[in-house]
């Protein structure tokens, strides 16, 4: 008599089929979830350059012209605008002509770029443009020393010349790693940075627009890295001399004034507002 019912090959074969279908439906729906995570977050850019054009049509229609908010780069904490939703957590705005003509900003962990209002592209934003400002290690994976603890217990401030007390509390605690800046420091001060072993790299927000001289001279640092690398210049102590520049330069220019003197007194700069 005959009897009826699967071999045991016959069923691995049916639940491996059911694994991979249900690999595959998983697999899908993550991917629906994080696009419209991620168009959420155009949704919310789109609306806020909305009011950042609102706003600077405001300010021009006033008659007091010290108002007006001007053609050039702004970074998103200099704009106050009144918007229902969510706000950029940082990024940068370029009015041209009296509206917006291209953005780059942080939603969460996603990094929103847009050419006009209505014109925006989302992806999940890097290292540098989404973590928490403060020194790491060498692999960017752990925080070693907060922002504020920098600040606060360190006594490390940026933007003020001369050599940082805070550098050498660092060195002192055997702390070394790379900085990451917030968007609220605009320049690197004159000699910061100088003879500063503790520091290995520098990852810059672009709102910085000014690295005063000297000012990481003889550093241990190996790395630069600009948010917006375009733009940015020497200038030299003899004159108004201006040298295209990148990141990679401004290291090689670093070791060679340690090691001997060319443009130990150099400026960087970046040429936007």
């Amino acid at each position: 008599m005959k009897k009826n019912g699967f071999t045991l090959i016959e069923l691995l074969a049916v639940i491996l089929v059911l694994s991979i279908i249900a690999l595959i439906a998983v697999s899908e729906v993550n991917k629906i979830i994080e696009e419209s995570r991620k168009q959420a977050k155009v949704a919310s850019a789109t609306n806020y350059l909305k009011a950042v054009n609102n706003t600077v049509s405001a300010s021009r229609l006033d008659n007091d012209s010290s108002n007006d908010i001007l053609d050039g780069l702004y970074v998103v904490n200099d704009l106050e605008v009144d918007v229902e939703g969510e706000l950029p957590t940082k990024g940068t705005v370029t009015i041209l002509n009296g509206i917006v003509s291209a953005s780059d900003l942080l939603y969460s962990k996603y990094r929103i770029t847009c050419y006009k209002e209505d014109r925006c592209e989302g992806a999940k934003a890097s290292f540098l443009y989404s973590a928490e400002p403060g020194l790491y290690d060498y692999d960017n994976k752990r925080l070693l020393v907060s922002w504020n603890d920098l600040v606060n217990k360190y006594g490390l401030n940026i933007e003020a010349g001369g050599v940082s007390t805070g550098c050498n509390k660092l060195t002192s605690n055997n702390l070394e790693g790379s900085l990451l800046l917030p968007q609220t420091v605009k320049k690197i001060g004159s000699s910061k940075f100088r003879k500063c072993s503790a520091l290995k790299g520098i990852y810059i927000p672009a709102s910085v627009k000014k690295i005063e001289s000297e000012a990481l001279r003889q550093s241990g640092i190996t790395f630069i890295k600009f948010e917006n690398e375009s733009n940015w210049y020497v200038k030299l102590a003899d004159g108004d001399i201006k040298v295209d520049v990148t990141a990679k330069n401004i290291v090689d220019r670093i070791r060679r004034d340690s090691a001997g003197n060319q443009y130990p007194l150099a400026e960087w700069y970046n040429s936007t507002k």
